[in-house]
């Protein structure tokens, strides 16, 4: 009976121990899950302060900026969300880099080499002062030779984004999920397009029209 007794405490004893263990081990995650939901709600609102979101300015600068092929600023818009995750990535907002684009040498007349760690590694990206170099950059940055035969492809927006997603992302999704921010993309640009005063034709010579805003 006293054995029984014994062994019974015994196993009441270890019962109550991996109790309390299980419970601090549980304390201990949900600290250091709290602390790291905190780090990150500071970092956060570090980045915030240091460089301040400027998608809305990029769409904008976009918008405006005469391009060779205009019908591929949505899908490239779309491309640059992703890539900056709407402009939030600290690479987008202290570096006016919205493309997550490496440095290479032939990116020297419009960025020069930072250092910066990404999903993938620590690597020399692209530093842009200005959303206008950035603008120029991109297409310069695809303009290389790892990217030839993009303007076959120009004439239909899919192709193109398929073309140069082999080359430019890792991701065997990356085609459907920037073809997932298209419709917003292009909302976003028709929005900026709009002329915000109506327009007068002054002039028209040969197949040139001026426009001017009329006050």
């Amino acid at each position: 009976m006293g054995k029984n007794k014994a062994f019974l405490g015994l196993i009441v004893a270890i019962y109550s121990w991996a109790a309390e263990a299980r419970q601090q081990l549980y304390i201990d995650w949900l600290t250091g899950r709290i602390s790291y939901i905190g780090q990150e709600k500071v970092a956060d609102e570090r980045a915030e302060r240091v460089a301040p979101n400027r998608f809305d300015e990029l769409v904008a600068a976009y918008a405006k900026m005469p391009i060779e092929f205009p019908h591929l600023k949505p899908i490239t818009l779309a491309m640059m969300m992703v890539e900056s995750g709407r402009g939030t990535s600290l690479l987008a907002r202290e570096h006016y880099n919205f493309a997550g684009l490496k440095y290479r040498q032939e990116m020297a007349l419009y960025a020069r080499p930072i250092t910066y760690d990404a999903h993938d590694g620590r690597d020399d990206y692209c530093k842009f002062d200005t959303i206008d170099d950035f603008l120029r950059g991109f297409w310069a940055f695809l303009d290389r030779s790892p990217y030839q035969g993009w303007r076959a492809k120009a004439s239909d927006p899919q192709l193109f984004l398929e073309h140069i997603a082999k080359r430019y992302s890792s991701n065997p999704n990356y085609v459907r999920i920037v073809l997932e921010r298209l419709p917003e993309a292009t909302v976003l640009l028709q929005k900026y397009s709009m002329p915000t005063k109506p327009l007068a034709l002054v002039e028209e010579s040969n197949r040139t029209k001026v426009f001017i805003q009329i006050n």
